[in-house]
């Protein structure tokens, strides 16, 4: 995110001549797409053709939506971020390949993917999922009040619509509306049990998420919003079906048992039952009569609360040797609390800019590199000073004497190399980036507060 002395733009503005009336005019473009064909192409007609923008903009003078013509100042502009994309450099708003829909139509911008989505939709308007993927363009486009519109009316059609559910639960969050976004998530959870319509991969992701941003919003709301949705109806008195809920307990600060979580979710723990009626019998895996859980001969009822618990403390440390490193990730964490708490107004965005600093500092260190000097306020020094001392006391390196700084538990036991310590904060640097677009401004810092005393 920041590898270099001063913060990227988001955004970067080219001028580009509009194919049908020829007006010309810059746009501020945040996703730029390259078809592999486009470096090979001679003619510049070829070349216009194999450039795809992920942005929805229209010609200022007439409003179409293609095609284009790269300037010259264009063509300069793409070249200098290709340049900088195969250099150590990355650049994010580079992206190789053809943006394509659903049915694989390829689209040259986010407002030419409508126009095709709304072709579909008037031959076919009850479509609920080509709604969701009209929501989806809108969303990556930013048009946030289009994409709930659009979400919207794909429920309407279709109230099982999964991923509509996900999108306006994710949106309702975006504008701290948690009771809306509950009840949207619930809808996923229910929903993806025995779910056949969204692939495999996609589906685990989506309630993974969904799981994490439930436990949130428990947390936020004291246990007033529930992680899990409604209990169903209990079974009819004289009903003769035998039913037995499944119960089960979860330390999801462990990876394998957040999966197993989600392989509850999707049924794949109860292949070998059929769900009891009612929605929560199927969350929480209603069996045949005589099939004990596995290992389950002396069953307790969990209380709700015990799995929202651990659930709140899982910060994305999915290492393959997670136990191993979890000590060294507790140790930089601990140091950019304390200057959180010395530094009130510290943002995600300035802990983001020293963790990816830090990264390229000891990257540097395996060729033999310098740090790279950077223009810091005072805080951010502060952060970088704490954050270092603790990495390089982890590495077995002399440093400036902190003792009483960590608690007494967490003596390192062995260094460890240039790689461990980039590893564990890339780890930290994605547990970052996630809780800031969850809570925003101050949604990480925020967030591991809570776990040091």
């Amino acid at each position: 995110m920041f590898d270099t002395e001063e913060s990227l733009p988001q955004t970067v503005s080219m001028r580009l001549k509009c194919g049908k009336c020829g007006h010309t005019a810059k746009y501020n473009l945040t996703r730029i797409y390259i078809s592999p064909e486009a470096l090979e192409a001679k003619g510049s007609e070829d070349r216009d053709e194999s450039i795809s923008f992920g942005d929805y903009f229209r010609c200022n003078k007439c409003g179409s939506a293609w095609p284009w013509e790269l300037t010259s100042d264009a063509y300069l502009t793409l070249t200098a971020l290709t340049l900088k994309h195969f250099s150590k450099l990355k650049e994010e708003r580079l992206i190789f390949g053809i943006p394509q829909l659903f049915d694989g139509s390829p689209f040259h911008s986010a407002a030419q993917a409508e126009e095709y989505l709304q072709g579909l939709l008037e031959r076919e308007p009850q479509n609920a999922f080509v709604w969701d993927r009209l929501g989806n363009v809108y969303e990556k486009a930013g048009l946030l009040k289009k994409a709930t519109e659009a979400f919207t009316k794909a429920l309407e059609i279709n109230p099982k619509e999964l991923e509509s559910h996900f999108s306006l639960g994710y949106l309702s969050l975006e504008k701290g509306k948690d009771k809306k976004a509950a009840e949207h998530f619930h809808q996923v959870i229910l929903l993806a049990w025995k779910n056949q319509k969204v692939p495999e991969k996609k589906l685990r992701e989506l309630v993974y998420q969904t799981l994490g941003w439930l436990c949130s919003i428990a947390d936020r709301s004291q246990g007033k919003i529930s992680m899990f949705p409604p209990p169903a109806p209990a079974l009819p008195a004289d009903s003769d079906e035998p039913a037995l809920v499944y119960m089960s307990e979860f330390d999801l600060g462990k990876e394998a048992d957040r999966q197993r979580l989600v392989d509850m979710v999707l049924g794949k723990e109860f292949d070998d039952a059929a769900p009891c009626k009612g929605t929560a019998a199927k969350f929480h895996g209603g069996r045949k009569a005589g099939s004990l859980p596995r290992g389950d001969t002396e069953k307790r009822q969990a209380p709700p609360a015990e799995i929202n618990n651990s659930f709140q403390k899982e910060q994305v440390y999915n290492m393959a040797a997670e136990d191993e490193y979890l000590d060294v990730l507790q140790n930089i964490e601990f140091m950019i609390v304390q200057t959180y708490r010395k530094h009130a107004e510290l943002s995600d965005y300035e802990v983001l800019r020293i963790m990816e600093a830090l990264i390229d500092d000891y990257r540097g260190n395996k060729i033999g590199r310098a740090p790279r000097r950077r223009q810091l306020s005072e805080r951010e020094h502060n952060l970088m000073d704490a954050m270092r001392t603790v990495c390089d006391w982890r590495l077995g390196r002399e440093t400036q004497s902190f003792a009483g700084a960590l608690p007494t538990e967490a003596l390192p036991q062995k260094p460890l190399t240039l790689d461990e310590i980039i590893a564990c904060l890339r780890k930290l640097l994605k547990s970052a980036e996630r809780w800031n677009k969850e809570g925003g401004r101050q949604g990480y810092l925020n967030f591991i507060s809570q776990f040091v005393g």
